[in-house]
């Protein structure tokens, strides 16, 4: 389940434009996409520090796959 909220956040990034201000009062858009790093609370000696640093790794494991994507 969570992975599935997880891509549609990803995709919903993916498929919408960003817009930037420029100096000159211009608008410019760029497109964004997100890497998200999965971690859950699995074991009752699990600390918040722990997760966090799970869900780090798992986020860079995503990037390192080409990033755009959802990992545990």
């Amino acid at each position: 389940m969570l992975d599935g909220i997880c891509e549609r956040i990803r995709i919903a990034f993916q498929g919408a434009p960003f817009y930037s201000a420029e100096n000159d009062g211009d608008r410019s858009t760029m497109d964004i996409t997100v890497s998200i790093g999965i971690s859950e609370y699995k074991n009752i000696n699990d600390n918040v520090d722990f997760i966090l640093a799970e869900a780090d790794r798992a986020m860079y494991r995503a990037k390192r796959s080409g990033r755009n994507r959802v990992s545990r």
